[in-house]
């Protein structure tokens, strides 16, 4: 994952905001993702 958003940043490295927002999201839905993973094997 490290890897692809290094890749991903460098292309968009002019346009701040929206590399920051791109980063915050992708990084905001991966710990959803992981706090949903727990919680269900939490529940399970």
């Amino acid at each position: 994952m490290l890897s692809g958003v290094g890749v991903q940043v460098p292309p968009s490295a002019p346009n701040i905001k929206t590399s920051n927002s791109d980063v915050t999201g992708f990084f905001v839905s991966e710990i959803l993702k992981y706090i949903l993973a727990l919680l269900v094997l939490i529940i399970e």
